[in-house]
């Protein structure tokens, strides 16, 4: 089955915002080995290339959005402004 890109876009969403949901905030910063990201790190990963993309599709600054549209503790745990 293959899904269209509104639809794939919003399950892969719904699943971000379910992990992140899910954990505490010490979970947040657990890194399994050095060499891979905390879960912190990774939303902030995820968010920060989101906030790019977006940007570039609609010709604007990718500086300070993410800020604005980043939950409050997304922006706390991942240490975004």
């Amino acid at each position: 089955m293959v899904l269209p890109v509104e639809e794939f876009t919003q399950l892969v969403r719904d699943y971000i915002a379910a992990a992140a949901d899910e954990l505490t905030e010490a979970e947040y910063a657990f890194r399994p080995v050095a060499t891979v990201r905390t879960f912190g790190e990774l939303i902030g990963h995820v968010a920060g290339s989101q906030n790019m993309i977006c940007a570039a599709a609609l010709a604007v600054s990718n500086g300070a959005a993410l800020g604005a549209i980043a939950p409050a503790r997304v922006r706390e745990q991942t240490r975004l402004p």
